[in-house]
């Protein structure tokens, strides 16, 4: 087995250098230049960049840290004004009479906050770069 696998090695390497023989054109140099500078720009742009992202992204984060506290600390207060918003319109008086509970309308507030969400990132999607 050694012998065998030495010779299908031995080959290969007559093949490859068979093949690196042949001449091949090098890329215009200047173009290799021009492409280097212009990387090194870019990737000097993204370093100067990454603090701005990364204070960027932890701004995003207390704001909805923030959001979330004022919104579990407040929802008593919305669902009490959503509940009296849609008792006053009398269509949905029965529908929640019959319900018994302010689960319905706390499920469908979070629908409605969910959607908003999702339009917010659809909308922009800066938001949703990593």
């Amino acid at each position: 087995p050694g012998c065998r696998e030495a010779v299908h090695i031995a080959g290969w390497m007559r093949n490859l250098a068979a093949g690196s023989s042949q001449r091949r054109l090098l890329p215009d140099p200047e173009l290799l230049w021009i492409k280097s500078q212009l990387f090194g720009r870019q990737a000097q742009a993204d370093r100067a960049y990454q603090p701005l992202w990364l204070g960027e992204t932890l701004a995003r984060a207390v704001v909805g840290a923030f959001a979330a506290a004022w919104l579990a600390l407040s929802w008593p207060t919305i669902q009490a004004f959503l509940l009296g918003a849609l008792t006053q319109s009398g269509g949905t008086e029965n529908l929640l009479r019959s319900a018994g509970s302010p689960w319905p309308i706390t499920l469908a507030s979070l629908a409605v906050a969910l959607a908003l969400v999702g339009a917010v990132r659809y909308v922009h999607p800066r938001l949703t770069r990593d």
